[in-house]
């Protein structure tokens, strides 16, 4: 018996597959996984790479500058990071106010309003619904003043951060030098020791003493260390690192200098009030109340829901004939403010721009009333500091070499020598405080004017 032929399969068209694919191709999709990894590796190892091929945050090579601090932190800093990303998404949700509603295609056997449905009748409408004109343009406004208010933020944050880094770098800088100070200070201590067990006859209630401030010195010095590292774990932080292991920051011989104060601040302090970056944030934030109150307005115009346009084929009886005909189909729906003006949403809006005009007022307030406070705090620190230079250092100075001359000449003990430099090293620490409480103060006087 003769064999069939098998029957071919039924093959789907070239076109159409292109044509499924490339419907599909928009909606395509891939998923990108935080590589949870990689990103400890290099929170813990900065100039380690990221799986994703990302640049890795910088990492800090030998002793750190104020200058260098500052850029270091503008770029590997996590919180500013974070506030620069919201940046794009703003932008993005720019795009997303643009959209426009696409039309639809709507067929069917049958006029779709009266129910009518029949084999012999046939309805195909494109129908669309946009969205009214003035609230679409006032949307995509709106959007735009997020935009704005999103890098006045930035700009806050960043500000923010420079001044934070400016802190802990300078805390950081004193304390490394408060523990140079007791370190030596220690030393002196032990050296008095020494000398006092050297010599015969020596009271042994002053040995004890001595003994007792050895230790006390001693036990002075590790708690100074432990600030230096607490100090500069802070700015570890800030610069986007988890340990402050390879950190460190460049101390020279000297403390750093504090600037002098204007001699007229009144005009910097005015200034803030145009340009510091709070007041630029709630600027922003008038804005976008103004923005969103537009859109409330817009929603009080009519406008179409939908229109539309189609073609139906239906039979069209004559008593006892039947015929077809083709039929040209047009709608249009329309709403009507009569029943709802949206008074409530325009109230709510004008009841938001009214309070964020209250809170740009209260922003101005603080932002003068701080700058102005700041620069009189830095005037008054600048003063104790050059009263302490020109006066109590000099003296404390003298005193050392005084007494210094006195021992060469035998007038007086190497003992008496050691305990001049003890009291100069009372003077040094103190003014290192004066030091650091002029350039904290200088800090929080540039910042408050927005610097």
């Amino acid at each position: 018996m003769a064999r069939r032929p098998p029957s071919n399969p039924v093959r789907t068209p070239l076109w159409r597959t292109a044509v499924l694919a490339l419907a599909c191709l928009p909606a395509c999709y891939r998923a990108m996984p935080l590589d949870e990894a990689a990103l400890l590796r290099q929170v813990r190892d900065p100039a380690a790479a990221t799986s994703a091929g990302r640049a890795p945050a910088p990492a800090p090579t030998g002793p750190l500058t104020e200058a260098d601090a500052i850029a270091l932190a503008m770029t590997a800093n996590p919180g500013l990071r974070a506030q620069r990303a919201g940046v794009a998404v703003a932008v993005a949700d720019v795009l997303k106010a643009r959209r426009l509603e696409n039309p639809e295609i709507r067929i069917a056997n049958g006029w779709q309003e009266d129910g009518g449905f029949g084999e012999d009748r046939f309805t195909m409408d494109l129908r669309w619904s946009p969205e009214p004109l003035p609230r679409h343009l006032a949307g995509i406004d709106a959007a735009k003043a997020a935009v704005s208010a999103r890098e006045a933020e930035v700009a806050d944050r960043t500000w923010d951060i420079r001044r934070q880094t400016r802190l802990a770098w300078t805390r950081a800088v004193f304390a490394g030098l408060r523990t140079a100070v007791e370190d030596r200070r220690a030393a002196l201590r032990g050296a008095v020791l020494g000398r006092l067990d050297a010599t015969p006859g020596v009271d042994p209630l002053a040995r004890l003493r001595a003994r007792v401030a050895t230790s006390a010195a001693q036990d002075q010095a590790r708690r100074r260390r432990d600030e230096e590292g607490a100090a500069l774990q802070d700015l570890a932080k800030i610069l986007g690192r988890a340990s402050r292991e390879g950190l460190a920051v460049a101390v020279g011989a000297e403390p750093p200098a504090c600037e002098a104060p204007p001699p007229d601040p009144t005009p910097l302090v005015d200034a803030a009030g145009g340009r510091h970056p709070r007041v630029r944030t709630a600027r922003a934030a008038y804005a976008i109340a103004e923005a969103e109150l537009k859109v409330e307005y817009a929603r009080r115009l009519p406008w179409a829901r939908w229109v539309q346009v189609g073609w139906g084929y239906q039979p069209h009886v004559d008593k006892t004939v039947t015929t077809y005909r083709n039929q040209v189909r047009l709608g249009v729906s329309l709403d009507l403010p009569i029943l709802d003006w949206n008074q409530g949403g325009v109230a709510s809006g004008q009841a938001r721009r009214g309070r964020e005009a209250e809170r740009f007022r209260g922003t101005l307030v603080e932002v003068v009333g701080d700058a102005d406070d700041a620069l009189r705090r830095w005037t008054a620190a600048h003063e104790a500091l050059g009263r302490m230079q020109r006066e109590t250092a000099p003296l404390a100075d003298q005193a050392v070499a005084a007494t210094a001359e006195a021992v060469r000449t035998g007038r007086l003990a190497e003992l008496d020598l050691l305990k001049a430099r003890l009291e100069a090293l009372d003077v040094r620490e103190s003014l290192l405080d004066a030091m650091r409480s002029c350039r904290e103060a200088a800090i929080d006087a540039q910042s408050g004017i927005g610097d």
